[in-house]
């Protein structure tokens, strides 16, 4: 079956888990190594902020970068079974688990353009 001999085809066979691994490496990644973010208007001379301000803002580019890997993590570990106690649809943790990932992939497509480094 042309699914399970290639390597596209095995990730197409669950591509949410696939994505959710791929993406949530890398966030992680970038994470921990960032050496700058997207912020436009500290380089402009009458809008400069204050080093307080842009130090504020890296941490919190980090935190999400780190919280929206961690989403997508816990869901791609859901869905292959993994660190579960098997009673995710009894306690509703499915659900927030499902619905943490789908904010983490708004967070990639708002962010979409502003994921270098």
């Amino acid at each position: 079956m042309k699914w399970k001999n290639d390597p596209i085809g095995k990730d197409c066979i669950n591509l949410d888990i696939s994505l959710a691994k791929w993406l949530a490496i890398r966030l992680q990644f970038l994470g921990d190594n960032t050496n700058g973010w997207h912020i436009t208007d500290y380089f402009e001379e009458d809008n400069k902020a204050s080093q307080e301000e842009y130090d504020r803002q890296y941490r919190n580019w980090r935190r999400d970068l780190w919280n929206t890997a961690k989403a997508l993590k816990d869901y791609a570990d859901m869905q292959e079974g993994k660190g579960t106690d098997g009673e995710f649809d009894e306690s509703g943790k499915a659900e927030k688990i499902i619905s943490d990932a789908k904010k983490a992939m708004q967070w990639v497509a708002d962010n979409f353009v502003n994921l270098w480094d």
